[in-house]
């Protein structure tokens, strides 16, 4: 309960002050009443208390790992592939106005991109340098509208997988 006290406090404190400062590896999205008002870019800012809010993100470089996928290719391949993703944010404005969780779109839509394009492939084609570049593109289209600036993308881990069948329908049977 005192830990709840210690909140309230440090974010009423917060909510007093007048001014805000953005770091120069942040941006910031400034809501007037809960609308959005304009956004801030690195430097001093002025704010109403109690009327003025802003949302602090930072905008550097960085990385996301993807999900480890089991997909299948055109020959029939069992194979687990696993990516990495790095981005940064470009429009503070869309990456907060347009989709509700936009690092769970990047990586919801990234898996998609990897599974269309992978299963086009045989196995001996996926190990093709190439297959980066175009998921990267493919990814990059996407993902814009979020904000969001892919700058790479690399499969880190792809491996055949082996299938073990404990019991076949003729066992089950008997």
């Amino acid at each position: 309960m005192f830990d709840k006290l210690i909140d309230f406090s440090i974010n009423q404190i917060n909510q007093l002050m007048p001014l805000m400062i953005v770091f120069q590896y942040q941006k910031g999205i400034r809501f007037r009443f809960g609308k959005y008002y304009g956004t801030c870019e690195p430097g001093l800012h002025l704010k109403i208390p109690y009327v003025d809010t802003i949302d602090i993100i930072n905008s550097t470089e960085t990385t996301h790992t993807l999900p480890v996928q089991s997909l299948t290719t055109k020959d029939g391949k069992s194979i687990i592939v696993k990516g990495m993703v790095k981005y940064k944010i470009v429009d503070i404005e869309s990456y907060f106005m347009v989709v509700y969780d936009s690092l769970d779109a990047l990586s919801d839509i990234s898996c998609g991109i990897i599974k269309t394009v992978i299963t086009e492939k045989d196995w001996s084609e996926a190990f093709d340098n190439e297959i980066d570049n175009l998921i990267s593109k493919k990814i990059r289209t996407q993902v814009k509208r979020y904000g969001i600036e892919v700058i790479q993308f690399t499969i880190t881990d792809i491996s055949q997988t082996k299938s073990l069948r404990l019991f076949n329908e003729n066992n089950l049977l008997s």
